[in-house]
């Protein structure tokens, strides 16, 4: 039989283990059952040591978990295996698409998919990704109006509202 502070050493190191993993292993099946070995490791040493030291066994796993993951934070991004699988583009000069003309208020148009209420509608021939005003919900086929541009979105409206 295994002692029991075999069992909290190996569910203490397999908890640490399993959350390591996370980082490679896509799902969080690793990370929830490495968070479940920790805590499995909490309880089992709150009843295998004196009452006192228990208790400190179970801060020290917490204390030495934050650290632990302050510390992972802090340096992995910067080890080789980090690098490998961060992001190392700079963004900076990155231009997004170019806003939508504001020639295109007022010119009317179809729409090709239901707007409920994002959808995509032709504006003088050309396809659009057109929301609704107010969250409204038009069908296929019905004629639209651009009403508004808003932080890069085309706003339409029925033809035949104000």
């Amino acid at each position: 039989m295994i002692a029991p502070l075999a069992w909290y050493i190996a569910l203490l190191a397999g908890g640490l283990l399993l959350l390591i993993a996370e980082v490679f292993l896509p799902g969080g099946i690793a990370g929830t059952f490495g968070v479940l070995a920790l805590v499995g490791a909490v309880a089992l040493g709150l009843v295998i040591f004196p009452p006192p030291w228990g208790f400190l066994a179970a801060i020290g796993v917490v204390v030495g978990g934050g650290v632990f993951f302050l510390l992972w934070v802090k340096l992995f991004p910067r080890s080789s295996a980090g690098r490998r699988i961060a992001l190392q583009v700079d963004l900076t000069n990155y231009k997004s698409l170019a806003p939508p003309p504001p020639e295109l208020i007022g010119v009317t148009g179809e729409t090709l998919t239901a707007l409920r209420p994002a959808g995509i509608a032709t504006l003088d021939g050309k396809r659009h990704d057109v929301l609704a005003d107010g969250g409204e919900w038009l069908p296929v086929g019905a004629n639209i109006r651009v009403c508004a541009i808003r932080n890069g979105q085309i706003i339409v409206c029925a033809a035949d509202s104000p």
